[in-house]
């Protein structure tokens, strides 16, 4: 049995269909019934649940071999990746498989990558054979974050300059958790993620136009614009400044070099920007 947490979350939900795909026997653990059935979980696939509640987190992990661990971002990931890890222990998984980020440590700059540094040491501490995955940007944020204003203004307004970002399918990352969690020879490892060609922003706009039709462009912005673009559209200003950490970092260091740990993993070749612009070009079109 397989645990996926995380379970509505862009990789955690793609994790859930693999292992269905797959045939592997999965539980999900997801805060409330609504979560689901939203992904279509029969009560036998379900454990209703959270990270911050000891009792639920025993009951998710009863019968458990694997464990893919993933939770909300935010001050308190360490401590309750780090209860859910000890919580695997303890009901006696024989592994967990971690979504981390990019050049995660817990010394680093940028908050995510802080936090997941410091969630990974969590994991590393209960002496679980352990895989960590660290992604670069997801694909998918594109078209889960305002998909409907970008179709409107047709404009990116981000501010990483000409930054170079080797963007990844969520479904590839997916494709490696699974693989993680169901085969031998991944424990020990920290694998660093990344799509098959490293993009500007401008890149990303001419690509978009392409698979549209229409004409997108990419209009770098301030730190400070983009602060309050952030707090004016709802984050809370500790939120708009860990975003705007993150595009700091990929400004001064850009996503790294591209790697083919995807199809070395799962013998398929990475999917590719150009492809999931054109299997979601409707969605751009206002």
């Amino acid at each position: 049995m397989i645990l996926v947490t995380g379970a509505t979350g862009s990789v955690g939900r793609e994790v859930v269909k693999q292992l269905r795909e797959g045939g592997h026997p999965f539980r999900a653990l997801v805060r409330t019934g609504e979560g689901a059935a939203k992904l279509g979980l029969s009560p036998a696939e379900t454990s209703v649940g959270d990270f911050a509640d000891a009792a639920s987190l025993a009951a998710a992990m009863k019968g458990v071999a694997a464990v893919y661990l993933s939770c909300r971002g935010g001050p308190d990931q360490p401590a309750l990746e780090g209860a859910a890890a000890q919580a695997a222990r303890t009901a006696g998984a024989g592994r967990i498989v971690k979504l981390s980020a990019m050049a995660a440590s817990d010394m680093s700059s940028t908050h995510a990558k802080r936090m997941n540094g410091m969630a990974e040491r969590r994991v590393m501490e209960t002496g679980l054979p352990y895989t960590m995955l660290r992604p670069t940007n997801f694909m998918q944020n594109f078209i889960y974050y305002n998909v409907a204003g970008l179709a409107k203004s047709r404009v990116l307004r981000h501010a990483v300059g000409d930054a170079r970002i080797a963007f990844i399918d969520t479904r590839d990352i997916a494709a490696i958790a699974v693989a993680a969690l169901t085969e031998g020879g991944h424990e020990g490892r920290a694998y660093d993620l990344s799509g098959p060609e490293a993009l500007s922003y401008h890149d990303v706009a001419a690509k978009l136009s392409k698979a549209t039709g229409l004409a997108f462009r990419y209009e770098p912005i301030s730190d400070a614009e983009l602060v309050r673009a952030l707090v004016a559209g709802g984050a809370s200003p500790a939120a708009a400044r860990g975003s705007l950490s993150l595009q700091q970092y990929y400004r001064e260091v850009g996503s790294g070099a591209v790697n083919a740990w995807t199809e070395v993993i799962t013998g398929k070749p990475a999917r590719t920007l150009d492809a999931l612009f054109a299997e979601y070009a409707a969605l751009f079109k206002a």
